[in-house]
């Protein structure tokens, strides 16, 4: 069973990012902390801080790297995810642990502030070399990928003519 949570916050590290390859499999991580202090009304009515509560939060794959380019330490953020524990024994041979939060979902805290939203570059689906190729992947020979998307691959940046595709059609690399 899962113990899944939302967390609100402010970032209070910087991203940690690593990627790496594992077995023939690519991987990337990205890790940092979160701070959630509660705000409790005082008995004269003001506003006050009842006390932090530090996460470390963690991500894998494309959430990881949209988290290296998109959070800073500072902002407020909105984290969905599962609580699990993660266990060491420390150098004097005593078992330590720490809370830690898997992300599934980071986004910036609206109530505080604004964004903007950019889609993630498309990755361009590999053409096969020959027709026998084509069949052991289950697709036709003659796969084109849109001149736009090239472009967008080679600059990082995204064109008009993108964004009007990008309605329009998804691109999945295979492979």
């Amino acid at each position: 069973m899962d113990c899944n949570v939302t967390i609100t916050g402010n970032v209070g590290s910087p991203v940690n990012f690593k990627s790496g390859e594992t077995n023939g499999r690519k991987w990337q991580r990205a890790e940092f902390r979160v701070a959630s202090t509660r705000r409790m009304r005082r008995a004269d009515g003001s506003w006050g801080d009842a006390g932090t509560t530090w996460i470390t939060v963690q991500a894998w794959g494309t959430l990881a790297d949209g988290i290296r380019g998109s959070v800073d330490k500072g902002d407020p953020v909105l984290v969905a995810g599962r609580l699990r524990t993660d266990e060491w024994v420390d150098t004097n041979g005593e078992v330590q642990s720490r809370l830690m939060m898997v992300a599934d979902a980071v986004g910036h805290d609206l109530s505080r502030g604004r964004t903007a939203f950019r889609r993630n570059a498309p990755i361009a689906v590999p053409e096969p070399t020959t027709e026998a190729g084509a069949e052991a992947v289950g697709m036709a020979s003659s796969v084109s990928t849109p001149d736009n998307v090239v472009r967008v691959l080679e600059t990082g940046e995204p064109t008009d003519e993108l964004e009007e595709l990008d309605d329009e059609y998804d691109y999945v690399a295979v492979g």
